[in-house]
C-alpha cells in the first residue's frame, strides 16, 4: 500500500460503484431510492428518469444509479475525470442537475477520438466542463481545433517527483536490464526505445530486454 493512502487516510474516503439490481429488484429498490433522495436534489432524480430529453438508457435506470451514486456519497465539489470520454458522461450527469465543478483531463487515445470522430464529440464537454487539463502542447492544439474554450484549458503535463526517488550507483557487474511498461501499441514509442536499445548494444554488448505489457500486470 503507498504511504500516501495511510497519510491522507484515503481508505476511508473511497467509494465504489457496486452492481445495481437487476430484474424486477433493479425496479423495487429504484422506488426506495427515490423517496430516500429526492429531497437531496429532484432536479438530478426526475431527469434520470426524463426518457423523452435522455432516451432509451433512462427506461434501464442507468442513468438513475449513477446519480444515485453522487447523491449517496453527500456533497462533492469537484469531479475529476480522466480521459474524455468519462468527461463527457459526467457533463451528462451535470446537465442532469449535478452541480460540482467538472474538470476533465485529456491524454492520448481521447485525442486521437476526437481527431478520428471529429470534436464535435466533446460538445457537450465543452460546454458543460470548468476546466481542461492538457498533458502537451500537441494536446492543447487539438483541444483548441475541437473547439474547447481557450480559457477553460490548463497545462499539465504528466511527470513524476523525481525527489521521492532516491540515486544508488550500480555496483553489480552483471548484464544490464531495461524494463519497459506500456502496451505494445504505436502510440507508445516503443520504436524509439529499441532505437535507443540498438545504439546502446553498440557500446554494451551485454544488454537483457524485458517488455512488461498492460494485461502482464492485470495478472
Amino acid at each position: 500500500m503507498h504511504d500516501d493512502i495511510r497519510k491522507y487516510d484515503l481508505l476511508k474516503k473511497t467509494y465504489y460503484l457496486n452492481d445495481r439490481p437487476g430484474g424486477a429488484q433493479r425496479f423495487l429498490c429504484a422506488f426506495f431510492l427515490i423517496f430516500a433522495f429526492i429531497h437531496r436534489n429532484p432536479k438530478a432524480v426526475l431527469n434520470s428518469l426524463n426518457v423523452f430529453k435522455y432516451g432509451k438508457e433512462t427506461l434501464s435506470l442507468t442513468y438513475f444509479y449513477k446519480v444515485m451514486l453522487f447523491l449517496g456519497v453527500g456533497r462533492i465539489d469537484v469531479i475529476l475525470c480522466h480521459y474524455g470520454p468519462n468527461g463527457d458522461f459526467a457533463a451528462l450527469l451535470k446537465d442532469m442537475g449535478l452541480t460540482p465543478k467538472l474538470i476533465t483531463m485529456f491524454h492520448g487515445y481521447d485525442i486521437r477520438r476526437g481527431i478520428e470522430q471529429g470534436g464535435a464529440v466533446y460538445q457537450r464537454l465543452f460546454e458543460e466542463g470548468d476546466a481542461f487539463l492538457s498533458i502537451s502542447d500537441y494536446n492543447r492544439t487539438h483541444l483548441l481545433a475541437f473547439g474547447a474554450p481557450p480559457e477553460k484549458i490548463h497545462d499539465h503535463p504528466v511527470g513524476i517527483d523525481l525527489g521521492r526517488y532516491v540515486f544508488a550507483e550500480r555496483k553489480s557487474s552483471g548484464p544490464i536490464k531495461i524494463l519497459s511498461v506500456g502496451r505494445l501499441v504505436k502510440e507508445k514509442g516503443h520504436a524509439y526505445g529499441l532505437r535507443a536499445i540498438q545504439q546502446l548494444l553498440r557500446r554494451l554488448p551485454s544488454v537483457d530486454i524485458v517488455g512488461l505489457t498492460r494485461m502482464d500486470i492485470h495478472h
